[in-house]
């Protein structure tokens, strides 16, 4: 391993694992090496520094993931290509999302049912009962119907 905050994704795991590398006198220990961070564990400060960088690593993977959907709300928020197009819209070919018509009137009869009370298995169970495929081709579900309605209200919300 090059680096101790790439030894797990929880703190709590890699605590544990540093533990049991703590030299205890044994004939044959355990041990840990990382080739960048030159830490010994035979030293409190080694383990002192060995836990922080799992910690640091746990903070610099919770940050991206944060950072990351921070960017992705605000390119949904703005109308911007952020992935694949969502259903009810395509790309310009400009980096920016355009209404699809067809599938923008699907989309105000999902809400329309939604509005009536009618659930998201039975709304995706209708679209499939009238044939209506999903944006690559696909059938409906109801965990579909619930992330695409969702989207779709966020996408273009600040530029409403």
């Amino acid at each position: 391993m090059t680096n101790l905050d790439r030894l797990t994704r929880e703190s709590e795991d890699g605590m544990t694992l540093i533990r049991r590398m703590i030299p205890t006198g044994r004939r044959n220990p355990v041990r840990l090496l990382s080739l960048d961070d030159h830490i010994d564990l035979t030293t409190a400060m080694g383990r002192f520094f060995a836990r922080l960088r799992v910690l640091l690593g746990e903070f610099e993977r919770e940050l991206i993931g944060e950072r990351t959907g921070n960017t992705l709300k605000h390119k949904r928020r703005t109308g911007q290509v952020y992935a694949r197009e969502p259903y009810g819209w395509d790309h310009d070919g400009d980096g920016h999302l355009i209404e699809n018509e067809a599938e923008q009137r699907v989309l105000d009869q999902m809400r329309e049912w939604r509005a009536e009370g009618v659930n998201d298995n039975a709304i995706a169970t209708r679209l499939n009962d009238q044939g209506i495929l999903g944006k690559r081709g696909g059938r409906w579900q109801a965990n579909t119907v619930y992330r695409i309605l969702k989207n779709a209200d966020e996408i273009g919300a600040a530029s409403s």
